[in-house]
């Protein structure tokens, strides 16, 4: 369904490998957006009988098309598809457990009117009451997080940004390849002239895991999982070398989070508290690196795919029951930053 009289300003992909109601929560936060008639949103599902689409939910949008890819294994090849059959200039991503501010699609097509290839937006951490999450808010997004300014960067959040569809086409074949890891994307798009931009005005509120199992899953498979895809066309004495290099990461990203956490005046709140948690993700990653490097990807695409979905069951009970209320959330305007552990406590 589309409305013909004018073109739309923005296309979103989602994709799920699970049914409709994986992405309801998310669609809400489409629907509050401050241009959602200006918004198409392209739905990229396994089968018909498993991806049933509700019309009344994808009403009000500019317009909507709901597309079937099979059994879907991996991110890559659905976005693509998705990606290809958009209509808007502007494409943007997002996932089921990313929550867009109302202002999110607007700030970013006021950015793409700049020069930039990607825009991509600031990362608010949307369940701050575990350390745990805390640790994999800086582990994964921390270029990103809040009071970082606008400005020219050399990459974007991965599976939460946006891109000029002109540029995105230049791919075409190749985009089930690039879209393997976007931080290749970005390399790519970096090393072809273009530039990337993060715009502090464009909100999303990402939810983190918080239960122990899962939490060490996820950091072991997305560090195997990089690796692999990073390795696939080297030498495979280049891998060794890479795997052999390692056990230097998680010092090396440590420090570099650490030097972060006091520009932000975060080191007292978060030290000694998320370290361990951050030592051990950062630990689990690099041996899921190793096992990339020297034996290739193994399982880490399958659980990657399934740890990237339906969030709300690796969390606990309390912070479902507040993210996932049966309507969108009510998040904080003012970012939380790790002292809520000091209010909770002294409450």
């Amino acid at each position: 369904m589309t409305n013909e009289a004018s073109a739309p300003a923005l296309s979103v992909v989602l994709t799920t490998p699970y049914d409709f109601d994986s992405l309801r929560p998310v669609i809400g936060y489409l629907r509050a957006q401050t241009i959602r008639d200006r918004m198409e949103i392209v739905l990229v599902g396994s089968t018909p009988d498993v991806f049933r689409v509700d019309p009344e939910v994808t009403e009000g949008f500019w317009g909507h098309q709901v597309l079937h890819v099979g059994p879907i294994h991996s991110l890559n090849v659905p976005r693509a598809v998705g990606i290809r059959k958009t209509r808007a200039p502007i494409v943007a991503l997002t996932e089921d457990h990313c929550f867009p501010a109302p202002g999110w699609a607007e700030a970013l097509v006021r950015a793409h009117a700049g020069p930039w290839a990607g825009v991509g937006p600031t990362v608010i951490i949307a369940n701050p009451r575990r350390f745990m999450s805390w640790a994999n808010h800086l582990v994964q997004y921390l270029p990103w997080v809040q009071h970082t300014p606008s400005g020219v960067v050399t990459d974007l959040p991965g599976h939460n940004s946006s891109y000029k569809r002109d540029v995105l086409m230049q791919f075409d074949a190749d985009l089930e390849t690039i879209f393997t890891a976007e931080a290749w994307l970005h390399t790519e798009l970096r090393r072809r002239g273009h530039q990337l931009y993060m715009d502090a005005s464009a909100v999303a509120y990402h939810v983190y895991i918080t239960r122990f199992r899962p939490y060490c899953q996820e950091n072991y498979y997305i560090g195997r999982q990089f690796a692999a895809n990073r390795g696939r066309r080297w030498s495979y004495a280049r891998c060794l070398f890479y795997a052999a290099a390692c056990p230097l990461l998680p010092p090396l990203r440590l420090w570099r989070i650490g030097k972060r956490l006091l520009e932000l005046g975060w080191f007292a709140e978060l030290v000694p508290w998320a370290v361990p948690w951050m030592c051990l993700g950062l630990g689990l990653s690099a041996a899921g690196e190793f096992m990339g490097y020297a034996f290739g990807m193994g399982p880490a695409a399958t659980m990657t795919l399934d740890l990237d979905f339906r969030r709300n069951r690796f969390m606990s009970g309390d912070e479902r029951a507040r993210i996932w209320p049966g309507r969108n959330a009510v998040f904080d305007p003012d970012p939380p930053r790790p002292s809520i552990f000091r209010r909770q406590r002294a409450a």
